[in-house]
């Protein structure tokens, strides 16, 4: 066994393995501050109060919290700042008065500023409460059974009777209304920069939505695109409370059984990653029933890298592939995964038509 100074002789820095370690077995901390950040309000506080100058002090963020101010306050503030910033979600500078004291003050990175809770839909907050629920969280201290089990439903195999969405639906009224919230908050954060890479939306005369929602995404494409006929496609019971959008019908049905016909473009947003291979054929080859000649299928999804790497797309894409263990079947893919769905359900050619956020992918099956 390689001693310690074996260890520092071959690395350096920020990437000694002593620093790596260590940092990974106390990654708790992330979370746990986050958190306690949203709940306090911190980046909500941030980008009311800190003005024109974009920076806030500790003190000046402490006076805006609901606690009478206590000796220490302030520092113990500072602290979780700090870590805050050390993972670039606030930035931070040292501040120095006419007496020469400085202090450390704090301002809203673009990352940080996805964390404040607005009504536009571009915003992690909902999110991040939505997975730290006490059932979520108890379902990761158990994440070794995912692995033991062979059965593929690590919720149902901690929790029970029930599956994660039937649990939703039927147990915890909160929970499924923060759910709906963020996967919303997401949608409409991804179909942005899917309307700014993706030009294939360009001629289609008719599009359905296949697990379209709320409907939501596809009245974004139909803002850009007014010319398009939209039919946004789910099941009954989650289209019958869709919101009215201009030209765009809502139907119900089961992807699984049949895909309404008529329209020379069918997208799956994030619908693949949802299922097994089966049953991704399935509804695949359903889509391919309901086409015409020449029609594709819009396929918009993250994309596993074939070996995966420290950078933060790699990283972002492995915990969601990890995190699909809530979904019975569900998981990321590669690109070869994908090529592979398409000529099993039929499809003449595959296509990736545009990337964005270096690990999600717009992909077009052609019929």
């Amino acid at each position: 066994m390689g001693s310690y100074q074996e260890m520092d002789d071959q690395s350096v820095g920020d990437n000694h393995p002593f620093l790596i370690a260590y940092n990974m077995a106390m990654s708790m901390m992330v979370p746990a501050v986050l958190k306690a950040a949203l709940e306090l309000k911190i980046f909500d506080i941030m980008d009311k109060e800190a003005g024109n100058k974009k920076m806030m002090s500790p003190s000046q963020i402490a006076s805006h919290l609901p606690v009478s101010p206590y000796p220490n306050l302030t520092l113990k503030l500072d602290r979780m700042l700090r870590l805050l910033a050390s993972h670039s979600l606030l930035t931070c500078s040292l501040q120095t008065d006419e007496k020469g004291n400085s202090e450390r003050i704090y301002g809203l990175s673009p990352a940080g500023k996805l964390f404040v809770l607005s009504d536009d839909g571009h915003n992690f907050a909902t999110f991040n409460k939505m997975v730290n629920y006490p059932v979520v969280v108890n379902t990761w201290l158990n994440y070794k059974e995912a692995i033991l089990d062979e059965g593929s439903d690590l919720f149902k195999k901690i929790h029970g009777t029930y599956s994660f969405y039937h649990y939703l639906e039927t147990s915890d009224a909160e929970l499924r209304r923060d759910f709906h919230i963020s996967m919303t908050d997401l949608s409409v954060m991804q179909m942005e920069k899917v309307l700014e890479a993706y030009h294939g939306f360009e001629g289609i005369s008719t599009l359905i939505d296949v697990g379209g929602s709320n409907g939501m995404c596809l009245n974004m494409i139909v803002s850009k695109y007014p010319s398009i006929k939209a039919i946004n496609f789910d099941l009954p019971q989650v289209v019958q409370h869709a919101p009215s959008y201009p030209g765009i019908e809502h139907v119900g049905g089961d992807m699984l059984e049949s895909v309404p016909k008529g329209a020379d473009a069918i997208m799956l947003k994030y619908v693949c990653h949802n299922w097994e291979d089966s049953k991704c054929l399935q509804f695949l080859k359903n889509c391919y029933e309901a086409l015409p000649e020449k029609g594709k299928v819009i396929v918009i999804d993250l994309i596993t890298p074939e070996v995966p790497n420290s950078s933060t797309g790699s990283d972002h894409v492995s915990r969601l592939d990890n995190f699909m263990f809530f979904t019975p079947g569900g998981r990321e893919r590669t690109l070869k995964d994908f090529q592979f769905l398409c000529k099993s359900s039929a499809f003449s050619s595959f296509h990736l038509a545009s990337t964005f956020y270096s690990v999600y992918g717009v992909m077009e099956f052609h019929k």
